[in-house]
């Protein structure tokens, strides 16, 4: 009977260290240059494929925020925290992201993001006037995009 449960430990090891072996990666996000890799999805254990997300666009960068996590941030990459001040930047809204975290420490580290007006200026959307551009809005309310 022994033998029987010894083989059928190893049976069972060899199963499951196979299908562990299909994984493609062994990390959550990462930078690999500007692209932002995400390995297989949240709850997928078995048969993780590598997602690649080019950093593109406003957000041409990609970043570290810890050992699990990456974003796409505008260049340069600057670190920011609560204190930056939203602003401007052409038709670019540029703001500080928000924080991965629950409750934000020490080790959070936040970068300044771009939001491109331009591309919500989407004709399908209430409120939406044919002709009008989206554009970047700095005022006493602060800012915002608007169309």
């Amino acid at each position: 009977m022994r033998r029987v449960w010894q083989a059928l430990l190893i049976a069972t090891s060899a199963a499951f260290g196979g299908l562990a072996c299909r994984n493609q990666c062994d990390f959550f996000e990462r930078c690999n240059g500007h692209v932002r890799e995400v390995c297989g999805g949240v709850d997928q254990m078995i048969g993780r494929k590598i997602e690649s997300y080019p950093c593109t666009g406003a957000n041409p960068v990609c970043v570290s925020l810890d050992e699990y996590h990456a974003r796409c941030v505008f260049e340069p990459a600057t670190r920011c925290d609560d204190g930056y001040d939203p602003r401007c930047e052409g038709d670019l809204l540029l703001a500080c992201m928000e924080s991965i975290y629950i409750n934000p420490g020490p080790a959070d580290r936040r970068f300044v993001v771009a939001t491109d007006c331009t591309e919500l200026a989407d004709p399908s959307l209430p409120g939406h006037a044919p002709g009008v551009e989206a554009h970047c809005l700095s005022d006493d309310t602060g800012v915002v995009c608007v169309y």
